[in-house]
């Protein structure tokens, strides 16, 4: 029996065919291969119940603060091994039940910040929800006024 279960995944598939009948949450195994989280049906049965059974993640708006440590707290730490940015994750996973805005997530990766596209929307943003009404409002706007529209947090 040993020399069929080779690996991690073998074991699992052992034991959730063994019992068939019972819910398996994989991302709760221990020993889940990182390779698992690879594909975008199993991120998004994680996301998924994350979002139902954890409180906080029931509100949308809630994920732009969620941590990595809150991820592994839930079984989730191979996800954060995947390739991708968390928050690229999260957005492609609830992308029909949320218009999301990429700044508003308390961590960007890095290339985010780079992306002149994501800087224009950005600014497009903080220009309607600072109440500019021409571009030439730009010249006596106040680098210090970033913070308030989390413009000084990155």
């Amino acid at each position: 029996m040993l020399k069929v279960l080779k690996d991690k995944l073998s074991l699992i598939n052992c034991i959730c065919n063994a019992y068939p009948s019972h819910d398996w949450k994989m991302w709760k195994f221990s020993l889940l291969p990182r390779e698992w989280w690879k594909n975008e049906q199993n991120q998004t049965q994680f996301l998924r119940w994350l979002r139902d059974n954890v409180p906080t993640y029931n509100n949308l708006e809630n994920w732009y603060r969620i941590t990595h440590s809150e991820i592994r707290k839930h079984g989730g730490a191979g996800l954060l091994f995947v390739g991708k940015p968390l928050q690229e994750i999260i957005m492609d996973v609830f992308k029909h039940d949320h218009k999301w805005d990429r700044w508003k997530f308390s961590y960007l990766p890095i290339s985010w910040l780079q992306d002149p596209a994501l800087q224009r929307q950005y600014l497009d943003w903080v220009f309607t929800e600072a109440g500019l009404k021409s571009l030439e409002d730009w010249y006596r706007f106040k680098v210090s006024s970033m913070r308030r529209f989390k413009g000084g947090d990155y």
